[in-house]
């Protein structure tokens, strides 16, 4: 589209974690947020999505090929989307002319006039960095997200960002936390936060669980307070599926 911790979950994270090559940006994520029009429900987006597979794999362009998707709907969001759309590349180069190639094809054509029927959106690209945690093996096409949207508070920098964050892996590695951690930066985005926050979970049990873990020991329930010092952040929770496991392209 131009308009799923297990990964889903896992996909979402084996990606977006990366494959470091020479020369190379991190991975990017593409975030659309989007809106019914009436009369559209689940069964419409999952035609739409079902057809935009069909029409990449038509395609079959290497840069497409290494694209991954996921349909993303809230669980507990205070943000006005029915659902959403992320999409991730393994570094810019990828991306941009993945899209180049869909939006000069008529497959990608096809895809984006069911997509216009489907409803609006509004999007966002993201660089991505792994803070904490590794890139989980492939397992399951679904899973839960937390995503935490923040917003430097005035006076504060992106080294205080990193000196919080920093503080806050400490913690959690010293009490043998297991979760991933993902940051998003902005490359072009609507400017309503300075940063995005990823954490899988392989369901909403799973989810508690860990942050259970995190709020009932000293240090990491303290070190996750120090976040609101440096930044504002709103959050919710998130359903995510797969929707195209991206390939790893060969070595050269």
């Amino acid at each position: 589209m131009r308009i799923k911790a297990s990964l889903t979950v896992v996909m979402l994270f084996s990606l977006i974690a990366g494959q470091v090559y020479a020369a190379e940006t991190p991975p990017i994520v593409e975030t659309f947020a989007c809106n019914l029009a009436s009369g559209k429900d689940a069964k419409d987006i999952e035609s739409a999505t079902s057809f935009w597979r069909q029409q990449v794999e038509k395609l079959d362009n290497v840069d497409l090929n290494q694209y991954s998707a996921w349909s993303v709907f809230p669980v507990r969001s205070s943000l006005p989307a029915d659902f959403f759309w992320l999409g991730a590349s393994p570094n810019m180069n990828v991306w941009a002319r993945g899209a180049a190639a869909y939006a000069q094809s008529a497959e990608g054509a096809a895809a984006e006039a069911k997509f216009a029927k489907l409803g609006k959106c509004t999007s966002n690209v993201w660089s991505s960095e792994l803070l904490y945690g590794e890139a989980p093996s492939e397992e399951n096409e679904s899973g839960i997200l937390e995503v935490f949207g923040c917003s430097l508070k005035k006076g504060k920098t992106m080294s205080n960002v990193r000196a919080v964050e920093a503080n806050f892996t400490k913690a959690a590695k010293a009490a043998g936390i297991d979760m991933n951690v993902f940051r998003f930066s902005p490359v072009y985005t609507s400017g309503e936060a300075d940063l995005l926050y990823f954490i899988g979970h392989d369901d909403i049990a799973a989810m508690g669980a860990t942050n259970t873990e995190i709020f009932t020991t000293d240090a990491t329930r303290t070190a996750n307070q120090y976040f609101s010092l440096v930044m504002d952040c709103g959050g919710g929770v998130y359903s995510i599926d797969l929707i195209k496991a991206g390939s790893v392209a060969a070595s050269e």
